[in-house]
C-alpha cells in the first residue's frame, strides 16, 4: 500500500508541477496583433509591456562621453525582443536610454517584438537568424556591423562602444 501511494503522490506532484508550467508560459502572450514588426508607442500601451514605461536606468558617465565621438545617433538598429522576457526587461530599457542620450531617430529604429517561442508573423527573425532575445542588430548603411545578444556585460553602452 505505501509504494501505490508513494507512486500516485509523485504522479500528482507531477500533474500539478506541468499545469502549473503550461498554465504560466500560456498566461505570458500577448495579443496576436503585438507580434511582428512594432511601432515603439504600440508596446509601450501594451499591459504586457508595461515595463516599457518605467523610468530609464542612469548610464555610466564616462563610456557615454567615449560613445559621443563615434555617433550612435548615425547607425540604424533592428530591436528583438519579448514583453515576456526578463532579459528583454534588463537590456531593452538600457537600450532605451541610450537612443533618449544620443537622440536616434525613429526611422533608424525598427522594433520586433516575439512571441514565447520566439516567433512572429511576418519570420523576420528568422531572416535575421535570432535564437535568443533580446537581440539588437547593429547596422551600418544597412549593413550589419554587430549584435548584442541577451546581455550585455557590464553595461549595455561599454558593449555598443566596442561594437561601434
Amino acid at each position: 500500500m505505501t509504494l501505490q501511494n508513494n507512486i500516485l503522490k509523485r504522479v500528482w506532484h507531477w500533474t500539478l508541477l506541468l499545469f502549473f508550467l503550461f498554465s504560466a508560459c500560456k498566461s505570458t502572450k500577448m495579443q496576436a496583433n503585438l507580434f511582428g514588426e512594432q511601432d515603439y508607442r504600440n508596446l509601450t500601451n501594451n499591459k504586457e509591456c508595461l515595463w516599457l514605461n518605467e523610468p530609464l536606468p542612469q548610464l555610466d558617465a564616462i563610456i557615454t562621453e567615449q560613445l559621443r565621438i563615434k555617433h550612435p545617433e548615425n547607425y540604424q538598429y533592428k530591436i528583438y525582443l519579448g514583453c515576456w522576457c526578463s532579459d528583454s526587461k534588463k537590456l531593452i530599457p538600457s537600450f532605451e536610454a541610450i537612443k533618449k542620450e544620443f537622440q536616434i531617430p525613429d526611422k533608424q529604429l525598427r522594433y520586433f517584438s516575439l512571441d514565447i517561442d520566439k516567433k512572429s508573423p511576418g519570420k523576420t527573425e528568422e531572416a535575421d537568424g535570432i535564437e535568443y532575445i533580446p537581440t539588437i542588430i547593429i547596422l551600418k548603411n544597412g549593413k550589419e556591423i554587430g549584435r548584442i545578444i541577451e546581455i550585455a556585460d557590464p553595461n549595455l553602452e561599454t558593449v555598443l562602444l566596442g561594437l561601434l
